[in-house]
């Protein structure tokens, strides 16, 4: 009885394990936050560059998506970019993309979250002071 549990245990496990990892997406890629700056502000709205990079988890296209918020001031800004690519597996790629949005001050703390999606599946979420930009 207890042959039969451990290889109906271990056929079930080898059932649902593989295809989930057959069928997953690239996760072995990573995100980094290196920077954000004020860019400038058009009547009202701000416009706020985040830059980084991201080490390709596979070749293809890739979305990056970043939200900016500053606790001080309630803050947020929202920004996407999809015109990069990852050429190869393990490949570095700086990216920048502006986030437009309302309510910050220089020299405060913000909170960025940066999402990539497409060739390589990665998130980071990092604190940085909002500095002027170059």
């Amino acid at each position: 009885m207890k042959k039969a549990l451990t290889a109906c245990a271990a056929i079930f496990a080898a059932a649902c394990l593989t295809p989930a990892v057959a069928l997953s997406g690239p996760t072995d890629g990573e995100i980094d936050i290196s920077g954000v700056e004020l860019a400038g502000s058009l009547s009202g709205a701000i416009d706020i560059n985040v830059y980084g990079t991201v080490r390709c988890a596979g070749a293809g296209p890739l979305n990056l998506d970043v939200n900016v918020t500053q606790p001080s001031t309630v803050g947020t800004a929202v920004g996407g970019s999809n015109g990069y690519t990852c050429p190869e597996p393990g490949a570095l790629v700086k990216w920048a993309v502006t986030a437009i949005g309302a309510s910050f001050v220089v020299g405060d703390k913000v909170i960025v979250d940066a999402i990539a999606l497409g060739s390589t599946v990665a998130t980071d979420s990092e604190e940085h002071v909002l500095r002027w930009g170059r």
